[in-house]
């Protein structure tokens, strides 16, 4: 039996019908369905390997990693909290041997790993623009909410050199920005394949789509 603690500013949730456990914190950045609904999104193969940019406390990761096809997954995150949290994640959902934490800065990834080395990069990016309204207080929550610490460009860029020729990147974003997320990822030689849209409420602020695309030199 695997003993992990967690502190008292933390919370240790149970998803997807006790089958997969996550320490996260009270405050700040916590899990929400968007990263449930992208990680079954994500169509892997057996062997491959898989990058989260922007990781979090790598729900997405250990939900991939717990099907057992991928070869690897390496979570990229720049908060230390969020590190400690995932890397905790690996342990009680026992997918060791399958997922790797880096702390680091999404924006910088050739620091850390190199050129064409995935199949699969995946991302549940902060969402709200540049400006747009008051930062909240709690930076664990901003700096996964605002596209001042990861823009749109950034992902799109860290995750063309991550993958390899005809490697996918599969995304969650909100419905309103569709045409602007479209626009990059062509720009990026990012090509659109396949979007899901999930609606939630008639207003179009709470809607959001799932979107897969291919890597084209």
């Amino acid at each position: 039996m695997k003993l992990i603690y967690f502190d008292e500013d933390e919370t240790l949730d149970v998803v997807e019908e006790n089958r997969l456990k996550l320490i996260q914190p009270k405050r700040g950045y916590r899990f929400t369905e968007d990263s449930i609904l992208l990680a079954s999104f994500v169509e892997e193969k057996e062997g491959d390997e898989i990058v989260d940019i922007g990781s979090g406390s790598g729900i997405i990761a250990v939900q991939i990693a717990l099907r057992r096809k991928a070869k690897r997954v390496v979570c990229i995150e720049i908060q230390e909290k969020l590190v400690r949290c995932a890397e905790r994640n690996i342990v009680i959902n026992s997918v060791e041997d399958i997922v790797e934490v880096i702390r680091g800065d999404a924006r910088k990834v050739e620091n850390y790993l190199p050129p064409e080395s995935f199949d699969i990069a995946v991302s549940n990016p902060p969402y709200i623009r540049r400006g747009a309204g008051r930062i909240s207080s709690v930076m664990e929550r901003a700096i996964g909410r605002y596209e001042d610490f990861l823009s749109l460009p950034d992902l799109l860029h860290s995750a063309r050199y991550l993958l390899r020729n005809n490697g996918l990147l599969y995304i969650v974003y909100p419905m309103r920005r569709f045409k602007e997320l479209f626009a990059l990822s062509s720009h990026f030689r990012l090509i659109p394949v396949f979007i899901k849209h999930i609606y939630r409420k008639p207003s179009e602020e709470h809607n959001i789509i799932l979107f897969k695309a291919k890597k084209k030199f």
